[in-house]
């Protein structure tokens, strides 16, 4: 059985470019807005991606206490995911802290406005999906956030099979492709998978991470305030027994986030889920 189970201001949006390795270089953005038991935090924040020129973050927020120094972070998760959940990390497997994170600090002036902009030569991963404004008052608690959303968020993405380091023997000749289209109905997922031996037993899940990061990290988890590790809160593909090549095509009605970032194949063996082979997911649209 296969299982998955806004203050407006003007954003000036620039074009998505999406080919190839630039397949992750767009711009994206959004209007800060107050959590609760704030208010009057209002602004916009912006991020742009290049593979030639790396990230370019920049946000401007008013309504802060003027003279105030304010912490401000890239996030791990959208506004309304677990209040934008942790810091995003540049390299997940590194310490975390400032050298291994997106700071953009500001002090803000007698009106209580503020500003901040960053480039770095690290090309942000779309991950990096919202940033958080930090109250220094209240032992860091989250003031307001704003997402960093592209402009049409429902796209196409999809990737080829290619074997990890740890696969040997026949599993070095795993191929094919996944895909995977967002709408506002939830998230279609395509796998077309040759190469699999009929002696051995496979899944395969929807992780966080670009193949090369961390092997593509955990899990996906559709509700990351849960506890991890559920399968009924994460996306699982069953592969049945005795295939050589393997054909599925699902609906779920969950719209998947942009940390959903690859499909990984894992071996079934007693003691663990090695990962065998793994397919990002770019996005492949041209839409602005």
């Amino acid at each position: 059985m296969q299982r998955l189970a806004l203050v407006s201001v003007l954003i000036l949006w620039g074009s998505v470019v999406f080919a190839s390795e630039k397949k992750n270089s767009y711009e994206a953005g959004g209007t800060f807005a107050p959590f609760a038991n704030y208010r009057g935090i209002k602004g916009e924040a912006r991020i742009i991606r290049t593979t030639a020129k790396g990230t370019i973050i920049s946000v401007k927020v008013s309504g802060l206490k003027g003279g105030l120094s304010y912490p401000v972070h890239v996030h791990a998760l959208p506004c309304a995911v677990n209040q934008a959940g942790g810091h995003y990390q540049l390299d997940p497997s590194a310490k975390t802290g400032e050298a291994n994170e997106i700071w953009l600090g500001f002090t803000a002036d007698k009106k209580g406005h503020a500003h901040s902009k960053r480039t770095l030569s690290h090309l942000a991963r779309p991950d990096a999906q919202s940033i958080c404004v930090h109250d220094p008052e209240a032992n860091g608690a989250k003031m307001a956030c704003a997402d960093l959303f592209p402009k049409n968020k429902f796209a196409s993405y999809e990737g080829n099979f290619a074997p990890f380091a740890k696969a040997k023997g026949a599993d070095l000749h795993i191929s094919g492709t996944a895909q995977m289209v967002t709408s506002s109905q939830g998230t279609q997922f395509k796998l077309v998978v040759s190469g699999l031996s009929p002696s051995e037993q496979y899944v395969s899940h929807v992780h966080l991470f670009p193949c090369s990061v961390t092997e593509a990290g955990g899990h996906y988890e559709l509700d990351p305030s849960l506890k991890a590790g559920e399968e009924k809160n994460e996306i699982w593909f069953t592969i049945p027994a005795n295939q050589t090549s393997f054909k599925t095509d699902i609906t779920i009605p969950h719209i998947a986030r942009a940390d959903a970032q690859s499909v990984v194949i894992h071996q079934m063996v007693d003691g663990g889920m090695p990962k065998l082979s793994c397919a990002d997911l770019l996005r492949t649209d041209s839409s602005r």
